[in-house]
């Protein structure tokens, strides 16, 4: 169906029945149909025409799953679009803003920045980060009244490892305590500033690492010594 005045196209989806539908997660043919449902998910322009499915599936029985919705590739899990306008809002997001992309798909904001923050996640939170042997901690200011973020890198590649809220010793603990006993082992030395609770957090969980202050700070408080000592 096509709507001239609204700029709009349905294309209706639905199973054929001349198959027997197959369960997603074992991948064996179904037992049987247990319902029918329909929903409506957003698609890909074709132009300038705003597309939407009308999506009928169904809710099948598997005898080694139980009941299992009919999954066709189709939609992208959790969210009302198909899963190639997702990945075409990622592509977006390469060269555009989340604002910019909204408004050129007619979309709400947040769902864009959901899509980006999923594939971020998917993308970092489970990748194994190796055995990092030199280590640079570092804290950034966000915001205002000092909010702070601790970053952690492998200091050889630039490689952002951690990023935890403030810069308290359960900063640290966080980041240590996902590692691996013979990761924790490998460290042979962290740079960091002359911050107590990271050096406290170092010393308890890497005591054979090195700790390296950083040349500003160790400037920075000699200096604070011999202005105390000149007056």
């Amino acid at each position: 169906m096509i709507d001239n005045t609204q700029k709009e196209i349905e294309v209706t989806v639905e199973p054929d029945k001349r198959y027997t539908p197959i369960c997603h997660i074992c991948k064996t043919k179904a037992n049987g149909v247990h319902s029918y449902h329909e929903r409506m998910i957003r698609d890909l322009n074709v132009f300038d025409a705003r597309t939407m499915i009308r999506y009928r599936y169904r809710k099948i029985r598997c005898r080694t799953c139980g009941i299992v919705v009919e999954d066709l590739g189709l939609v992208e899990p959790s969210l009302r679009m198909t899963r190639r306008l997702a990945r075409y809002i990622l592509e977006l997001c390469k060269m555009m803003t989340i604002r910019e992309i909204a408004d050129h798909l007619g979309l709400d904001w947040k769902t864009i920045k959901d899509i980006h923050k999923e594939a971020l996640k998917n993308r970092y939170e489970e990748e194994d980060i190796g055995y990092p042997v030199l280590l640079a901690v570092d804290e950034i200011s966000v915001k205002k009244q000092h909010r702070y973020l601790t970053i952690i890198i492998n200091w050889e590649t630039g490689r952002v490892l951690f990023v935890g809220r403030g810069r308290r010793c359960n900063t640290l603990k966080d980041f240590f305590r996902s590692l691996t006993g013979k990761q924790r082992a490998a460290i042979q030395a962290v740079a960091m500033d002359m911050w107590d609770p990271y050096i406290k957090a170092v010393t308890k969980y890497c005591p054979h690492a090195a700790i390296v202050f950083d040349q500003f700070h160790v400037i920075s408080s000699f200096g604070r010594v011999i202005n105390r000592v000149l007056k």
